[in-house]
């Protein structure tokens, strides 16, 4: 009577066990665990997130945190990579529980995910202080005030309407009622203006500096004098 071999998926889960449950490290079962069917696996029938949105998304989340005006929305990259990680969730969900083969693919994809979540995050909470600092330049600027989306814009102006109500409570009710105001302009100049930049200025180089000693009575006093 010949002896049967148990199924591959009941051996993987066995190994997995014991590797859980064993503090050393054990022996790499390579006949198990075979790269081509974890990369082949047709019940993940689903890739990678698109490299070029990938990289796209880098790119603009670099450039909002180092610009110091707000930024075009890049709406499509955003909403293209929100809705296929809501389509990858959907499939790591149901492959989670699949095989150990699948379980490894799921982590794999998962924190790639958590990847592009920090990205998407990072670049959307940017633009939200940007606009906290700036909101009442921004909403009165139509170059601005373009760049922002739908959303943004709803933010922006509940955000002013908030931080209005909150001053006035505080202490703009004890001023005469025409100095109540906290967007009015006054011979050309608002209240609300922000220079081209949003405060950026440019500084000229130096000449090279010397290190001079000088005595004293508590000891030596050192500064730099220019040269030349």
């Amino acid at each position: 009577m010949s002896s049967q071999n148990p199924p591959e998926d009941n051996d993987s889960d066995l190994n997995w066990m014991h590797d859980r449950n064993t503090p050393e490290s054990l022996e790499y079962k390579d006949s198990i665990i075979d790269h081509r069917k974890i990369t082949q696996n047709d019940s993940m029938s689903f890739h990678a997130l698109p490299e070029d949105k990938d990289t796209d998304l880098m790119q603009h989340w670099i450039n909002e945190r180092n610009a110091p005006e707000i930024l075009e929305y890049k709406k499509d990259i955003i909403d293209h990579l929100m809705q296929l990680l809501e389509e990858k969730a959907a499939l790591v969900q149901k492959d989670l529980f699949a095989s150990v083969d699948s379980k490894f693919m799921c982590m794999l994809y998962q924190m790639e995910m958590e990847r592009v979540k920090f990205l998407i995050r990072s670049y959307l909470r940017t633009r939200l202080s940007k606009i906290e600092r700036h909101t009442l330049h921004i909403l009165r600027s139509d170059r601005y005030r373009g760049r922002l989306s739908y959303d943004e814009t709803l933010y922006a102006e509940q955000y002013h309407r908030l931080v209005e109500k909150h001053q006035f409570s505080s202490f703009l009710y004890t001023l005469p009622q025409a100095q109540q105001k906290q967007d009015e302009r006054v011979g050309g100049l608002s209240m609300g203006d922000v220079s081209d930049g949003w405060g950026t200025f440019g500084l000229p180089l130096a000449r090279p500096r010397a290190r001079r000693v000088l005595p004293c009575k508590q000891g030596y006093w050192r500064f730099s004098a220019r040269v030349g």
